[in-house]
């Protein structure tokens, strides 16, 4: 999972790059008190649009390239956190399951290159199911 310090005003966007499995793939977002479960884990909001929620969820068969999403509130200490997710044929949605995973690279200046595994691979992960590329923009220069 990639964990950034949550800024309130800050915008993320995410460059869908490649998608190599045959589910359909998509990346969770949270703003997240770090080590709290549950409902008493949430630690902000997000902005999609219109729509204001802990967490939202972005697809790339209906999602636009590129998506941006913004962070409006955040209490002191809380993390970004995002993860990958991907829909079986059935509709089921899946997040944190059998051999899922992210690899990080730091492109430096708040951008990341992340290779995702959906998890449905018995033999182990795959890291080309889901690459994106995630972007933090900070409406404070200063805070870069």
């Amino acid at each position: 999972m990639l964990r950034l310090p949550a800024r309130a005003g800050d915008v993320v966007s995410v460059e869908w790059r490649s998608a190599a499995s045959p589910r359909v793939q998509g990346l969770a977002a949270r703003v997240r008190a770090p080590g709290v479960p549950g409902a008493k884990g949430r630690a902000g909001t997000l902005r999609v649009g219109t729509a204001e929620s802990p967490s939202i969820s972005l697809w790339m068969d209906t999602a636009p390239n590129p998506s941006t999403f913004a962070i409006v509130k955040a209490r002191a200490g809380a993390e970004l956190q995002i993860s990958n997710r991907w829909r079986m044929p059935d509709g089921r949605e899946d997040e944190w399951f059998q051999n899922y995973g992210m690899l990080i690279e730091d492109l430096s200046d708040d951008r990341y290159v992340l290779r995702c595994s959906d998890g449905a691979h018995p033999a182990g992960p795959d890291f080309d199911d889901l690459v994106v590329i995630v972007s933090r923009m900070s409406r404070d220069v200063n805070r870069r």
